[in-house]
């Protein structure tokens, strides 16, 4: 399913302009920032070998507890195809 979600992902990303994608990955950058900041605040560390996937679901949790219910993002349209 992951996998699936990531070839979704990179469909739609590709319906974006250059200047959008640009947009995009410099909102990503920004709020994966953040949560890696965050991330080694609380000490949490990822293990060499950790899962790179479960890595990846808890960040994509940590950012979209910040999303902002008024807009749809990235993040929220991603975690609505993970369920």
């Amino acid at each position: 399913m992951a996998e699936n979600t990531l070839n979704e992902v990179e469909h739609l990303v590709d319906q974006l302009s250059p200047e959008e994608q640009a947009r995009l990955l410099a909102s990503l950058a920004l709020r994966m920032a953040r949560a890696v900041e965050r991330g080694s605040r609380a000490a949490v560390a990822v293990t060499e070998g950790a899962d790179a996937w479960a890595e990846l679901f808890r960040v994509g949790d940590t950012l979209s507890a910040e999303d902002k219910p008024e807009f749809e993002t990235l993040t929220s349209a991603v975690a609505a195809m993970r369920r």
